[in-house]
């Protein structure tokens, strides 16, 4: 995501904002216990834990997690949006080798906070990748975003042992945490397939959905998968034709899929002095997406999740250092989406909209805009010039309610 700068940078200047306490509303329902994070390893840290375990204390229910590169090949060390298990390897003759003990240990921590996963499969395992190029990617946030896209991204160059390595994973996670307990728990096939995620074809990703969520079915029959998680269809072609070409797959081909996820950021800018979230880009991405969902009514029925959410980035923000006021757009975020779609939820197109019909997956069926990535030591984030980002209790707390905080240099 990139920021936009005005070059006329005006001082700090004071925001005013009334508040009308003789006028209720009704009662604050949160909507933020959804947090994500590129880097698995984090989860089981001395801060990872400790911030899983905080965020459950602040929620009302059990707060959900959501984590790339549960099935990368490396050596578990966690790098900024990198992350590894090294859960699937070969033997020299080629034979499937599974390694659970990272897992475990994200697991593990995610049971014993409180927390429920929303579990993502992917990414591809090195022995099943044959992408031309390095596996692993070094990207910083100086470095073009593309980068990213390595080995890890390539799809599975055989499908019979990626099933079964999906099989073999969730028939692990029953057996350790219960069939119940785990086919309780979402889980969602890959993420961004249209972006920097996925460098094969919509058919070969189509058929990799089909192959998962089939090998998911068979270790846990009342599991419940779902995706594609595209990225924000607003103006973006690229991903209009993705998510309205998977969709036609899924009903042509009688799919498993249990819920549809896209994703919905806006587009940050520094305006006059200030920062301008972009929350209308974000509004768009939903509308757009909801749009070409229901252009195929026998998957109107589904719940929605909105798998990324948020106005910005705070962290790319703040790379730009700027001294202004940050202003939540949480509460107008939800004003503004039942507005506009206000009618889709009274006639029943896609009335399974995420901020009302949160109960259908048995959670609440939403991310939070605050995009936390754990932390980093501050001399790490002071180099890159970043604050670091401390999980106090209190500053989630800000967060989660929608109070604005002021951001300093």
């Amino acid at each position: 995501m990139t920021v936009q700068e005005d070059t006329r940078m005006s001082s700090p200047y004071d925001v005013t904002i009334s508040v009308h306490a003789n006028r209720p509303t009704g009662k604050y329902e949160p909507l933020w216990n959804w947090f994500g994070y590129d880097e698995p390893n984090y989860t089981y840290s001395p801060h990872g834990r400790k911030l899983l375990k905080e965020l459950t204390e602040l929620s009302p229910e059990p707060p959900r997690i959501r984590a790339h590169n549960l099935l990368t090949s490396g050596d578990g060390l966690p790098a900024l949006k990198w992350g590894s298990t090294n859960a699937y390897t070969e033997d020299a003759n080629g034979n499937p080798v599974y390694d659970w003990t990272i897992i475990d240990k994200i697991f593990d921590t995610y049971v014993e906070a409180g927390n429920i996963p929303l579990i993502q499969i992917g990414f591809t395992p090195e022995a099943l990748s044959d992408f031309d190029g390095p596996y692993r990617h070094r990207w910083e946030p100086a470095d073009k975003y593309a980068t990213i896209t390595t080995g890890w991204t390539a799809p599975p160059k055989e499908l019979k042992k990626w099933g079964d390595l999906i099989e073999a994973w969730a028939r692990h996670l029953a057996e350790r945490y219960g069939e119940d307990v785990v086919s309780s728990w979402p889980w969602e096939v890959w993420n961004e397939p249209d972006g920097h995620y996925w460098t094969g074809t919509i058919p070969q990703f189509c058929e990799m959905y089909d192959v998962s969520a089939k090998a998911l079915k068979r270790a846990l029959p009342n599991a419940r998968v779902g995706g594609p998680h595209t990225c924000g269809a607003f103006a973006n072609e690229k991903a209009q034709t993705f998510l309205r070409a998977f969709l036609k797959h899924v009903v042509d081909n009688k799919s498993p899929i249990d819920f549809l996820a896209f994703h919905a950021k806006g587009n940050p800018v520094i305006y006059e002095g200030h920062v301008r979230m972009g929350l209308h880009k974000q509004l768009r991405d939903i509308e757009t997406n909801l749009a070409i969902i229901n252009e195929f009514p026998e998957l109107r029925h589904l719940p929605v999740v909105i798998g990324e959410i948020r106005p910005g980035r705070l962290c790319c923000l703040l790379r730009t250092r700027p001294s202004a006021e940050r202003l939540s757009q949480r509460p107008a975020l939800r004003r503004l989406c039942r507005r506009e779609h206000g009618s889709h939820l009274r006639t029943g197109k896609t009335r399974q909209y995420p901020y009302r019909r949160r109960g259908d997956l048995g959670l609440p069926l939403r991310r939070p805009a605050l995009f936390r990535r754990l932390p980093r030591s501050c001399h790490q984030r002071r180099r890159q010039g970043c604050p670091q980002r401390l999980p106090h209790a209190r500053q989630t707390r800000r967060r989660m309610a929608g109070i604005g905080k002021r951001l300093s240099p």
